[in-house]
């Protein structure tokens, strides 16, 4: 039931974010779900490499994908969204899905393209409410 909620949980949270860049931006993001792979794989290696508990692991994924968020709005959608009116919604889309792409091989680069589980030593202390979490 855990699993569940912790899954259904972030379902939401990608959502809730991709509708919030729609609606403010007014162009997909199709990079979301890049962004946070890399949220994911840096709190992998903040806990597993570099020894950090859960909840400090999570804290630096958000601000690791906060400053590739940040970096994707100035670099990619900052300079289309004040470009002439002779550009289309097209290639807003076209750079999201580039962004997505560098992403993807950045992340492919890093972690070999293996799966990383997160090992049951790094998840024993995150049993906020005495709940068995694995």
């Amino acid at each position: 039931m855990l699993n569940g909620l912790t899954l259904g949980s972030i379902y939401g949270l990608v959502a809730l974010g991709l509708t919030l860049v729609y609606g403010i931006l007014h162009v997909p993001n199709f990079a979301h779900g890049a962004l946070y792979m890399v949220g994911a794989y840096v709190a992998y290696f903040t806990m597993v490499d570099m020894g950090l508990n859960y909840w400090l692991a999570m804290i630096a994924a958000g601000a690791v994908v906060a400053i590739l968020s940040v970096l994707c709005e100035r670099l990619v959608f900052h300079p289309l969204r004040h470009a002439p009116p002779i550009h289309t919604r097209s290639p807003p889309s076209v750079s999201c899905c580039s962004w997505r792409r560098w992403c993807r091989c950045i992340g492919a680069r890093i972690s070999a393209a293996c799966p990383h589980p997160i090992p049951r030593s790094c998840i024993s202390a995150v049993s906020p409410f005495r709940l068995n979490v694995c």
